[in-house]
């Protein structure tokens, strides 16, 4: 998995966590936002980019139409791009067919505390077909009694599956709340799709 993240919007420097800034680019016809509907194996999902930047993913899986009514209530202005960020469309298409897949694209979380920064990036490391509760990503950060934070934190993900909050639980085996359409219900099936994906790797 190759993931780099957007911590500004301008060039040069470091993040509040001590990273190399990123800077976001700027789109080759103008416009800012671009999205595009990826009509997986399980239903509809979108991703809405600034220049090559991922900003937004919504696993809605159900309606066409609401999903796209739920980008353009957030991102206006954004415009359908039937060639953005092509990998990234091959690969969500593969996860959603049972493959394996690393995604490997530039995430803009330049909206984002230093904290809930932090979590992002150390939520991003945890390998499909294996899990940390929230105390235990807490601990990673040495904050240990930080876990409520952390999943504050976690609902604020703007690209669950590609940054895989969905990996993270409760503690005695409870599954923990899932911020995307479907809630727990979701988080537990695509745990179970991982399960199985890696079983016969």
């Amino acid at each position: 998995m190759t993931i780099k993240f957007i911590t500004s919007t301008k060039k040069g420097g470091t993040d509040p966590d001590g990273h190399r800034d990123l800077s976001v680019s700027g789109s080759r016809d103008g416009c800012e936002y671009h999205y595009r509907i990826v009509n997986t194996s399980w239903g509809p999902i979108a991703y809405i980019c600034r220049g090559e930047a991922l900003c937004h993913l919504w696993l809605d899986l159900k309606n066409h139409n609401s999903l796209t009514q739920k980008m353009l209530n957030l991102y206006p202005a954004a415009q359908p791009d039937k060639d953005l960020l092509n990998d990234l469309h091959d690969s969500l298409m593969d996860y959603f067919t049972g493959r394996q897949v690393e995604f490997n694209c530039t995430i803009d979380i330049s909206w984002a505390s230093p904290f809930t920064r932090s979590v992002l990036r150390q939520c991003s490391k945890i390998k499909p077909g294996h899990t940390l509760t929230y105390s235990q990503l807490a601990c990673r950060l040495g904050k240990p009694n930080a876990a409520r934070a952390v999943g504050n934190a976690l609902g604020s993900n703007r690209v669950p599956l590609i940054i895989p909050c969905h990996r993270i639980t409760a503690a005695a085996g409870r599954l923990g709340g899932y911020s995307a359409p479907a809630g727990p219900q979701l988080k537990k099936r695509l745990l179970l799709h991982e399960s199985n994906i890696t079983s016969r790797a």
